[in-house]
């Protein structure tokens, strides 16, 4: 599930690059708030699901309204 998880994140990011050159911090910032929270043991999978899927969502959001 984890491994599922990263593999889905990984995904996104490199279908979205190309779009988001102006904003690879706030990708990476993501990427690495996504990665800590999948291997940290005190939360569980489906909470860092949500808090993915919202990042991504907010970067979707910010890069149609630039």
């Amino acid at each position: 599930m984890i491994i599922h998880a990263f593999a889905v994140l990984v995904h996104f990011l490199l279908l979205v690059k190309n779009f988001l050159l102006r904003k690879i911090n706030f990708v990476l910032v993501a990427f690495l708030i996504g990665c800590y929270l999948m291997y940290s043991s005190s939360i569980d999978i489906n909470v860092v699901v949500v808090i993915v899927k919202d990042i991504c969502m907010e970067t979707i959001h910010t890069l149609f309204t630039v």
